[in-house]
């Protein structure tokens, strides 16, 4: 791996030849303003788990150009054999840093689609350079999040345990994963390398290569207890669930006549999972061992079986989520978009109809999300924050009208960065989980439903953008 001293270049490139263009036509004192929004949410839902923003946050703090990204800039060749980018493009960018504004909603916050979820101001080099790695940290971190949202949701008030670094696209996904994963809800990651960077709670007790080691499951349960008597979850349905569960009942009744207390079993096989169980909480039971945990975990779990096996009452308590969720499973290529806004020229002013895609609103964008006496969410209004006031008349996607007077409200996207200032002091992580558990409680049920969701009110201003 080579030696990366900065991650300034984490951009595709297009956005490094369009700021060179831009500073040779004249642009360099341009100012803009992108927005991260989405134009569906993810997995069939109604709603998506903003996450990414402490991450980004770092990112743009060490935003430099160190000397060995010049350097590689310097010999990047044109398609006529010559230098790319010039000396004086170069030394521009050695000088680099960003004094803009940020503003963005809160990790672990419910977001709709066509709402911004970021709203980036500065130079147009600084946003054009800056895009991409936003786009790309808050967008799969966010899908990640929604993700385990769903799954928690369908776990109803039964953990949710991220199990998914072998299935994850790398180290680095497999980092922002379990962080997003564990801020979307779930209760502790097997991730030891996330546990320790990121302070999230690690769980994790044997595989297949343990049972591998011996002869007869019973020899690797009763070696495995013995050697780890205070963390002991035995995988029982290697062979023989039946079979497997009498055998952890054994070693339980052992562990307990020591002193120690088996913590539970674990289940794999997912065809036949709901009535596995349902014989293995028996056997438990019958064994004086109702304290011991069933965990499911079945690689491609998803959010659709949790809610399956809930319905069913199967006697689940604990859920393991693999595949299904670090790969993002039926996300279908979903991304955030970015969009241009505004653009500031220095003999125009501000030019807020820049906007070009079907539909896009365009200007300093602020959600203002409203609330009933009770907290519970009712609408979410976007508004351009530049103008002297706010209504409090909502428009809705198909043209309808809402006067949405006397309900409570605040401004969604706060201030994380001003003029280059970091701004927001940043909760840690399980403060921003606490604060998406919280929130979600805010929804309606049918709101937050994996299926067939109840609509949420989303719109403009009234009379703004029309």
């Amino acid at each position: 791996m080579s030696n990366i001293s900065s991650l300034t270049l984490y951009a595709d490139f297009y956005s490094l030849t369009m700021a060179c263009a831009a500073y040779r036509a004249g642009f360099k004192d341009h100012k803009a303003i992108y927005h991260l929004s989405f134009g569906e949410a993810p997995f069939g839902g109604n709603f998506a788990v903003a996450c990414g923003l402490g991450t980004a946050i770092e990112m743009v703090q060490a935003f430099r150009f160190s000397e060995e990204d010049l350097v590689y800039l310097s010999e990047v060749k044109a398609n006529d054999g010559n230098r790319l980018f010039d000396n004086a493009f170069l030394e521009y960018l050695q000088k680099l840093r960003f004094d803009g504004s940020m503003y963005a909603v809160p990790e672990g916050s419910i977001v709709f689609p066509n709402t911004p979820i970021l709203r980036l101001e500065g130079t147009l080099i600084q946003c054009l350079l800056l895009e991409t790695m936003l786009q790309n940290t808050l967008g799969f971190q966010t899908l990640i999040a929604t993700k385990a949202a769903r799954m928690c949701i369908a776990a109803k008030d039964k953990p949710v345990i991220e199990m998914g670094l072998r299935y994850a696209h790398g180290m680095d996904g497999a980092i922002a994963a379990t962080r997003a994963a564990y801020i979307g809800g779930c209760a502790a990651s097997s991730n030891a390398l996330a546990g320790n960077w990121e302070d999230i709670p690690v769980r994790g007790t044997f595989n297949q290569t343990w049972m591998q080691l011996f002869g007869q499951e019973v020899q690797a349960f009763a070696a495995y207890a013995g050697a780890m008597p205070n963390n002991c979850t035995l995988l029982v349905d290697t062979r023989n669930p039946v079979q497997g569960a009498f055998m952890a009942a054994s070693v339980g009744k052992q562990l307990h006549d020591y002193g120690f207390s088996l913590t539970g079993v674990r289940l794999e096989k997912g065809a036949t999972i709901a009535e596995d169980a349902l014989k293995v909480r028996s056997i438990l039971d019958n064994a004086a061992l109702k304290h011991v945990a069933i965990v499911a975990a079945p690689p491609a779990l998803d959010e659709n079986q949790i809610a399956a096996l809930v319905e069913k009452g199967a006697p689940i308590n604990v859920f393991g989520a693999g595949a299904a969720l670090t790969a993002a499973a039926g996300s279908n290529g979903w991304m955030l978009r970015s969009d241009l806004s505004a653009l500031f020229t220095p003999q125009e002013g501000w030019d807020y109809r820049v906007g070009t895609r079907a539909g896009l609103l365009s200007g300093q964008l602020q959600v203002y999300r409203m609330h009933k006496a009770n907290g519970r969410h009712v609408a979410d209004m976007v508004y351009h924050e530049a103008a002297e006031t706010q209504g409090t008349l909502l428009l809705d996607e198909a043209g309808k009208r809402h006067e949405m007077a006397g309900n409570e409200g605040f401004n969604l996207l706060s201030p994380v960065f001003e003029r280059g200032k970091l701004l927001l002091l940043d909760r840690d992580i399980h403060q921003k989980r606490a604060y998406g558990i919280e929130q979600r409680g805010r929804f309606t049920q049918q709101v937050l439903a994996l299926k067939k969701p109840a609509a949420y009110l989303v719109g403009t201003e009234a009379g703004w953008g029309e």
